[in-house]
């Protein structure tokens, strides 16, 4: 069975991390700390990333781990951080995010692009990646 480690982000106390950034920033530490390497797949583990609602800074996701379909990182706005259909509303990464890692997951999360930005919301240069109840808003490109 998967074991599953939960870290939270979002601005002000009480979240693991301010920013999506951040969070990116550690997850190869998270994985060795809670599994002792950054092999997903031999250690049978998985993190995930719950997000406050909020705007953040668009990134490049790009570790070091090895992952697989079902032991892997997701992203996902936390149960009370929904967008409801509203892309003004929940999580949103704005900016440009380049997906670098195999079969990340984002669920519920609205990647958006300003107008007079000339690039996508998400390039996504992996295998496996997934997106469930997302949204991608371009007033850009």
């Amino acid at each position: 069975m998967v074991t599953v480690i939960t870290k939270t982000i979002g601005a002000g106390g009480g979240y693991d991390y301010a920013t999506f950034t951040a969070a990116e920033a550690d997850v190869e530490n998270v994985a060795t700390t809670a599994f002792g390497s950054t092999d997903l797949v031999a250690n049978d583990g998985a993190i995930v990333f719950e997000a406050a609602a909020g705007s953040y800074t668009g990134l490049t996701f790009n570790s070091a781990l090895t992952t697989d379909a079902t032991r892997n990182v997701t992203y996902k706005a936390d149960v009370n951080s929904g967008h409801g259909g509203t892309p003004g509303a929940g999580v949103r990464l704005n900016g440009y995010n380049r997906l670098d890692d195999d079969f990340q997951s984002f669920i519920g999360i609205v990647f958006y692009v300003a107008a007079g930005v000339i690039s996508p919301c998400v390039e996504a240069v992996t295998d496996g990646s997934t997106f469930d109840r997302c949204l991608f808003t371009s007033e850009g490109q």
